[in-house]
């Protein structure tokens, strides 16, 4: 879900291992709703299966089981309460799974979640561990999630994830009046696969890895199951690499100017410090990326932002499969090297903000802003370097306002309205993310497709609990019928007909 802030905090991907800014988001949630607010406003999620009639369950992970607050309260029927209950108790990470026909009509009523990820199961996930997340690279089964936050702020969202793998089109549809009893209702916000069928969409995947086994799941009976996207792997990647993209990049003798900026509150709310990077990315011959520049910084109460000289992020092509790794996964892997004095300079300043600086530091009790920027902002600066690359900015002649993409500060590439795919961007190449073109199309860029998608559009997310001047108080999740759907009465190529 998207931070709203006056500084952007780089998306990552929607990993089942994870991301970056779910993890962060997940952590601001909870320092700051670390209880359930009175004041939460339930919402109710109905399911509809008018593009698949098959059996169908639901499984929610609750990353912050641990925690001893509530993180995930909802019922349905006459109060049947969604259970994490491990019987010993405590939670387990998975919820006990529930049929969409246990459910009901009546839907599931959500009072609180932070950061919780639905998982629509179209085989019967009850033996499952309820200890680990489905584990896509090697589970037979087939299931596609959702992510909802619904912990009762304004700015509370959810979306529809695709970026990891692709096993079925769902979709969200939201309102204020309830479209049950009026279906007339007009739609608040809404994000889906339109008229795309997991058939066509697979498809167009299997197209761009030439059928590579690493690149799919499939089942006993040998149908694929599932769609393993390129931000995965950490050996041979069997999607399109992006050296020739760099090595264009070289022909052209292009530079390409990245800045980003990112904002920390440390230590007590008071004092924001900003720190960020203002650099030129250019390309070697073997597509070795090599961006040169400077660290911004600033503090509460300066005058202006200063620099840190003397500062390089280099993504080496020596190894082709960390190179394209490091690209696809917004990583700093054995690819990603950081040189210069500017980051021994960073290193040494943010070391010495303490939280308490009357105490010794202690990375627990008294850490310093070293341990809460330093990683983050490294994490930001690849980022915005590679979200680049994955998009096919870095030389694009496409024209924006009179000026073409390749021309342009990478901060103004993500405010562009209208964001358009990315193979209108690189018109006749495969210079870009192709799995996540396909996504991008689609699903007309409401689906996340990449790592730090929300860069490309604000499409994806879709509120829980105020939209403008209007309440959110209901969704409708539609649910496709999924790759290898081969029961009697269900279609592979059954649409999903949202909200019907």
């Amino acid at each position: 879900m998207r931070l709203h802030s006056t500084t952007d905090i780089p998306h990552s991907s929607m990993r089942l291992s994870r991301p970056i800014l779910k993890l962060l988001l997940s952590s601001i949630i909870l320092m700051s709703c670390a209880w359930l607010p009175a004041t939460a406003q339930a919402f109710t999620i109905y399911f509809s299966q008018s593009g698949y009639s098959g059996p169908v369950w639901l499984q929610i992970q609750d990353p912050n089981h641990n925690s001893t607050s509530a993180n995930f309260v909802a019922s349905y029927g006459s109060g049947t309460s969604i259970s994490f209950d491990d019987g010993n108790g405590g939670k387990n990470l998975m919820s006990a799974p529930v049929k969409l026909s246990a459910i009901g009509a009546g839907g599931l009523t959500v009072a609180y979640s932070n950061s919780a990820v639905f998982f629509i199961f179209y085989d019967d996930p009850t033996n499952n561990s309820r200890t680990a997340a489905p584990a896509h690279l090697v589970s037979t089964q087939r299931f596609q999630p959702f992510e909802v936050t619904m912990t009762g702020n304004s700015g509370d969202q959810g979306n529809l994830t695709a970026i990891n793998y692709f096993t079925a089109p769902l979709s969200i549809r939201s309102y204020s009046v309830n479209p049950k009893t009026n279906p007339s209702a007009p739609v608040l916000q809404q994000t889906d696969w339109g008229s795309a069928t997991a058939r066509k969409i697979g498809a167009r995947m299997a197209a761009l890895t030439n059928s590579n086994p690493s690149a799919v799941m499939k089942n006993a009976a040998g149908k694929v199951v599932r769609y393993i996207g390129p931000s995965n792997y950490n050996g041979a990647n069997p999607w399109p690499s992006f050296v020739p993209y760099m090595q264009s990049v070289h022909t052209a003798n292009q530079s390409t100017h990245i800045a980003r900026s990112n904002g920390f509150n440390f230590p007590d709310g008071s004092s924001v410090y900003q720190f960020g990077c203002d650099m030129q990315a250019t390309a070697g011959s073997d597509g070795t990326v090599t961006v040169t520049g400077k660290l911004t910084h600033w503090h509460t109460g300066d005058q202006a932002a200063s620099d840190w000289d003397n500062a390089t992020v280099t993504i080496s092509a020596a190894n082709v499969n960390d190179y394209n790794n490091a690209i696809y996964g917004q990583i700093q892997n054995n690819a990603v090297t950081l040189t210069g004095q500017a980051w021994t300079d960073f290193q040494t300043y943010a070391q010495g903000i303490l939280k308490n600086p009357a105490l010794p530091y202690n990375a627990s009790t008294n850490p310093s802003l070293y341990d809460t920027a330093y990683a983050t902002t490294v994490n930001m600066i690849v980022g915005e370097i590679t979200t680049g690359i994955l998009g096919g900015f870095y030389n694009s002649n496409y024209m924006v306002n009179g000026t073409q993409l390749k021309n342009m500060v990478s901060n103004s590439w993500w405010s562009l309205v209208p964001m358009v795919a990315f193979s209108t961007i690189q018109p006749g190449t495969a210079y870009y993310n192709t799995y996540a073109n396909v996504i991008y199309e689609e699903s007309g860029n409401t689906v996340y497709g990449v790592p730090y998608s929300d860069r490309f559009g604000s499409g994806p997310l879709v509120n829980t609990v105020q939209l403008g001047q209007s309440s959110v108080n209901y969704w409708i999740v539609g649910i496709g019928a999924p790759l290898a759907a081969n029961t009697p009465t269900v279609a592979p190529e059954s649409m999903l007909l949202l909200g019907n």
